[in-house]
């Protein structure tokens, strides 16, 4: 493998992170109602709770994104 097909591959990583991260966030912002009752089926929590867990969670996500995906294709993108 040559470094140009990495980048390119973690380019493609970073948007699905971005568009995966965009998904989540409208859907517990506009619809969080429906996520709420979904989820609540399979695990029973308090609507303050529901929206802490993926407050904390989103957040986390964007960590790992950031980490794993935008920092090595910026690192390739300086380099090549």
């Amino acid at each position: 493998m040559d470094l140009e097909l990495i980048r390119r591959a973690l380019g493609w990583c970073c948007v699905f992170h971005l568009v995966l991260l965009f998904y989540w966030a409208m859907m517990i912002m506009f619809a969080q109602d429906l996520v709420h009752r979904l989820h609540n089926k399979w695990f029973p929590l308090s609507r303050e709770d529901f929206v802490r867990l993926h407050y904390v969670l989103l957040g986390t996500y964007k960590i790992i994104a950031i980490t794993f995906a935008f920092i090595p294709y910026f690192a390739l993108r300086m380099i090549a």
